[in-house]
């Protein structure tokens, strides 16, 4: 609770410079939601019990663009295989950082990047939840895209031949191989 020099502060008068002052009675704090980019200018007085009114204390607030952001990925989605990334970023300038998680914990240190198209070698074979995010010059972050990344295992590759393997003679040959995830074709 604030006090003033002749009694509690009673009214706080907050002008956002968006043209529809907010007069609060309990709560000095406000918050307040900019849908266009631009410089505004806020101002706040305060009143006491004994309605005495304060000076006009005035700031200048800069509102900067919020990027947007989704991704997409390469088709090569089995394990062992290199996934590239594409990082589509929607924004009236150039971003300061990109964010990627892989969701490949078993990756050490290679489960993030921070390129705007990065490449990612996965280590397990999952449905990952990829996350990609940047953030822009004046500090204002993009929403995050969820890019679910199934990684398929790789198949195993076996066979056995009929004994003996004589010259002039057919061997037969006889797959054992394993898809371990869908068919072989």
């Amino acid at each position: 609770s604030s006090t003033g020099a002749y009694g509690p502060l009673t009214e706080w008068h907050w002008d956002f410079g968006e043209g529809a002052p907010v007069v609060a009675a309990t709560n000095a704090n406000q918050s307040h939601t900019y849908n266009t980019l631009g410089t505004y200018y806020v101002t706040l007085q305060v009143r006491t019990s004994n309605g005495c009114l304060s000076n006009i204390f005035r700031d200048t607030i800069v509102v900067n663009a919020t990027p947007s952001v989704s991704a997409s990925a390469g088709l090569n989605t089995c394990l062992l295989d290199t996934v590239q990334f594409t990082g589509n970023v929607t924004y009236p300038g150039t971003v300061s950082e990109y964010h990627w998680n892989f969701d490949d914990v078993s990756s050490g240190a290679y489960d993030s990047s921070n390129l705007q198209n990065p490449k990612h070698l996965f280590t397990t074979s999952a449905l990952h939840n990829v996350k990609f995010y940047v953030v822009a010059p004046g500090g204002c972050t993009s929403n995050v895209y969820n890019l679910p990344v199934n990684i398929h295992p790789q198949p195993l590759a076996s066979f056995n031949f009929s004994s003996p393997a004589c010259a002039k003679s057919n061997v037969s040959f006889f797959d054992l191989s394993v898809a371990n995830d869908g068919n072989l074709t």
